[in-house]
């Protein structure tokens, strides 16, 4: 699945070049790479239900990481 997304990224990269970003084809290519990027997601999602994990926790990112806390 990676290299059917990052293919198509690729193309949507080199359309929009081509054409521009506004045009027909490339909002279709944008399109497209969104569609495989949500499958993607809905797989990891099921991944972790399946798994009995929180799939909502799993894709929340970590703000804290990295950070000091502001009193010690």
């Amino acid at each position: 699945m990676n290299s059917k997304i990052e293919e198509k990224r690729l193309t949507l990269f080199e359309t929009a070049q081509k054409f521009g970003i506004n045009a027909r084809e490339t909002i279709r290519c944008s399109q497209e790479l969104d569609s495989l990027l949500n499958g993607c997601r809905g797989g990891l999602i099921q991944q972790t239900k399946d798994s009995g994990l929180n799939p909502a926790a799993q894709l929340q990112p970590d703000y804290t990481v990295g950070k000091k806390e502001a009193f010690s």
